[in-house]
């Protein structure tokens, strides 16, 4: 199980940092539906995956996908307006709500964790808001821990208190000194979300709903504690090593993972949550361009999003992204500002059988490239092992 536990935050990691890759605009002529189609049901005729929902605009033109059945119980099939469960896609919301505090001076990135959690954080005077929000904290991964996990496993419908995550953070040795190196780390994107209902004394599903989903037009997003779902949605399912057996996810309770993975949306609403960041509605140039810029010892991720330059993609143009990685789903949002492109990604499937594993995640980072490759072949590269 310790190895079940450390193949999930590596998988995590490997979603967010190496499925991405960027995408190039049609010459003209609209987008080729027959053939991304193709390429889902294929997908889902080739792996385990039940279900599929994948959303694409190029310059304003927007087409969803989906392919497969949403519920196995039911037989539902999935339709363009299905919610899933977005994983760590959450923490682009939770990085957006943080910066529009900041912007709106409620508070500043520079903060200590202590001026808002006092007395709740060991080490909490040396470690900021922005080191929380580009994961250089430090902190000890909550999620990490075997027998939580376990509990969690054992009680998918057990709601977790702050309380019980503040103790796993506090009694287990921090990773790093703060702001010495980065390493991915859902709880600092668990204490953000603390530290935003404490600035403003609202809950992070009206604040965010406030500040990101009705200013970006989307109706079928939420983020509260639970990761609450409403119909139609992706149930989800995923096997691991406890047993061979599918398990869904429907029922879950994603408190534990809160502002950095219990957010649900659409492929539709995240189409209209980049095109609303990118364009300046959701947040001002100089916040933009802060959440865009990674900042040493941060090489790649800037505040929840990772950004790749030309030079470390096959595609050879930037692109800023999320991937998103939990028991039950597979996510991405992809953006890719000089072809004017957004990709986004829901399978209702995850694999945390240590055999299977990176198999799944390579499947899935080839999925985004082929289409990609459907888009704009001549500007594919063929120098697969730079980037396996």
């Amino acid at each position: 199980m310790v190895e079940h536990l450390y193949r999930k935050t590596v998988c995590l990691a490997f979603v967010v940092l190496f499925l991405s890759a960027p995408g190039f605009c049609l010459d003209g002529g609209g987008i080729p539906v027959a053939a991304i189609q193709e390429l889902m049901d294929g997908l889902i005729e080739d792996t385990d995956v039940p279900g599929m929902v994948v959303g694409v605009d190029v310059k304003g033109e927007r087409w969803i996908g989906v392919s497969g059945v949403a519920d196995l119980e039911t037989g539902e099939i999935v339709t363009p307006d299905t919610q899933f469960r977005l994983a760590s896609v959450t923490k682009t919301f939770t990085a957006i709500l943080l910066l529009k505090l900041a912007e709106l001076g409620n508070l500043s990135l520079d903060d200590n964790v202590e001026k808002w959690l006092p007395g709740q954080l060991n080490n909490a005077e040396n470690i900021t808001i922005s080191m929380l929000l580009n994961h250089t904290s430090g902190l000890f991964d909550h999620e990490n821990v075997l027998e939580f996990w376990n509990k969690i496993m054992d009680n998918p419908l057990y709601n977790c208190p702050e309380e019980e995550v503040l103790q796993l953070i506090n009694e287990n040795p921090p990773n790093f000194a703060p702001g010495t190196a980065y390493e991915y780390c859902n709880s600092g994107y668990y204490l953000l979300g603390m530290i935003a209902e404490k600035v403003r004394g609202d809950t992070v599903d009206h604040l965010t709903q406030q500040y990101i989903f009705s200013p970006a037009g989307m109706s079928r997003s939420r983020l509260t504690r639970e990761g609450e779902l409403t119909l139609p949605f992706l149930p989800g399912y995923f096997r691991d090593d406890r047993s061979e057996d599918l398990m869904s996810v429907g029922n879950w309770n994603f408190s534990w993972d809160w502002t950095a993975g219990s957010g649900v949306s659409t492929a539709g609403d995240l189409i209209s949550l980049v095109r609303a960041l990118f364009s300046g509605t959701l947040l001002g140039p100089e916040w933009l361009a802060r959440m865009t810029t990674p900042i040493p010892p941060s090489e790649e991720y800037g505040y929840g999003v990772d950004v790749k330059l030309s030079d470390t993609n096959r595609f050879g143009e930037p692109v800023c992204t999320h991937g998103g990685y939990n028991p039950g789903t597979f996510t991405g949002w992809y953006y890719f500002p000089e072809s004017d492109m957004v990709i986004t990604l829901g399978l209702n499937y995850s694999e945390y059988r240590e055999e299977y594993v990176y198999p799944f995640a390579y499947a899935g980072r080839d999925f985004v490239e082929e289409l990609h490759f459907i888009l704009n072949p001549s500007g594919f590269s063929t120098d697969w092992e730079v980037y396996r």
